[in-house]
């Protein structure tokens, strides 16, 4: 652990981490996410909180072999697969962190775009902030046509607009 994650007042930023049968991406994430989360001018103390959703592959092996590294690490292993979200809801419900930030274990959310938004966080005050795709390459059509139904429903039913493909990272 270095100076810079072993200082008090630094926030703690929780990465939460979803995974089912990930075992062939969580390696290359973590290692990316790693990287993001100790660079010497990330202004966050950091944890990163891994909920294997009942996998049937060594993603849960995996997981546990990650625990010996620079960042804490902790994984929650559910009993059986209850769904992405409810994975989720327990990364949430484990995380300790100032801030939250949701990435799926198989790298549609690169780790990359964490420091601009824990800038937009800390610096700008920023409560919600959401990382947009540009681009939906590689997407089937029944996708983008469900994902953009998705978001319309959600804007209907909220209060503030929400656009398309928006995991988010909140305080």
């Amino acid at each position: 652990m270095t100076e810079r994650q072993d200082a008090k007042n630094l926030p703690l930023l929780s990465a939460v981490v979803p995974c089912r049968d990930e075992v062939d991406t969580v390696a290359a994430l973590h290692r990316r996410l790693t990287a993001v989360l100790t660079a010497p001018d990330f202004p966050c103390r950091a944890e990163i909180v891994y909920v294997d959703d009942g996998s049937r592959d060594r993603t849960l092996a995996c997981l546990q072999s990650l625990r010996r590294d620079a960042v804490a690490v902790r994984v929650i292993a559910l009993s059986r697969p209850f769904g992405h979200d409810a994975a989720i809801l327990a990364g949430l419900a484990d995380a300790r962190g100032d801030a939250v930030c949701i990435l799926d274990a198989d790298l549609q959310h690169p780790p990359e775009t964490i420091p601009r938004m824990v800038h937009e966080w800390l610096h700008n005050r920023i409560d919600v902030v959401h990382a947009v795709r540009r681009t939906q390459d590689g997407e089937q059509p029944l996708k983008r046509c469900t994902g953009k139904l998705f978001y319309r429903l959600l804007n209907v039913c909220t209060d503030g607009p929400a656009p398309p493909s928006t995991p988010a990272t909140s305080s």
